[in-house]
């Protein structure tokens, strides 16, 4: 919490006073505040979301810290997720989180037997609004074809979520592409992962597994991640044929 009040402070160019004299406090309480050596309340964190036009973040960081709930890795993915300025994603198995309906949401999560569903589902419906807020990141998803075709438990279910995806941001820093079947083995195939870039900072790569999420930001690793990334962005159809090939799966599925 402390880094991204920092970093937000960095971002509307305030001092450590300049700051404090908005929030009725002076520059060695922020410092405090930065250095994770003062407590912030949450009232003071709804000051200081307001001073630095945060829209929220930091609230909804606080109420993820304070729940005990979420895993410390969903924690620090989500403060990254909250400050990214674009966001490259791949996946192979479900469709992203920040795509999903909440019932596909809901449902996967049974399906996985997650505790404490109603309030981690909760925490990513709220994910979501980073896609429409005042400064969205750019977003790019790449997602393999099986996954459309992966029913869940309702028809109905899987129609929605289908039209979710029709309505997916698109545009300039937005796109949404498929890799047909017939791209037959590739190397996303290895498993879904999420690249992360903020102004300043290194990237950072997101990967997870059915016990804890994982990152990494060796140069080395990175760079290996972002040559799988354009070879299956190569190997995707564009987004107009994407978007008709969803299409298409939607009214297949509305027809059963």
């Amino acid at each position: 919490m402390g880094d991204e009040i920092k970093r937000l402070r960095g971002a509307a160019k305030l001092s450590q006073a300049e700051l404090g004299a908005l929030i009725g406090y002076g520059h060695d309480m922020v410092s405090l505040f930065e250095k994770a050596r003062r407590p912030i309340a949450k009232e003071m964190l709804d000051k200081l979301d307001e001073a630095l036009s945060a829209g929220g973040n930091l609230s909804r960081l606080w109420a993820l810290l304070a729940d005990g709930i979420h895993e410390p890795y969903l924690l620090d993915y989500v403060a990254l997720e909250l400050k990214a300025t674009r966001i490259l994603n791949l996946d192979t198995t479900l469709i992203n989180g920040l795509l999903q309906t909440k019932e596909y949401s809901e449902e996967v999560m049974r399906r996985w037997k997650v505790r404490n569903l109603a309030e981690k589902l909760l925490t990513r419906m709220e994910r979501q609004e980073i896609l429409t807020g005042e400064s969205p990141p750019a977003t790019w998803f790449v997602v393999d074809e099986s996954v459309l075709r992966r029913p869940v438990v309702s028809t109905a279910i899987m129609a929605d979520q289908l039209e979710r995806l029709l309505h997916a941001p698109s545009g300039l820093g937005s796109a949404l592409q498929v890799i047909p079947e017939t791209a037959g083995i590739h190397p996303g195939l290895g498993g879904s992962f999420t690249i992360l870039s903020s102004p300043g900072e290194p990237d950072v790569v997101y990967s997870e597994n059915a016990l804890e999420g994982s990152f990494t930001t060796k140069p080395a690793d990175v760079a290996r991640y972002v040559d799988i990334y354009d070879h299956v962005r190569a190997l995707a159809l564009s987004e107009d044929n994407s978007r008709e090939l969803i299409a298409g799966l939607l009214r297949d599925v509305r027809g059963r």
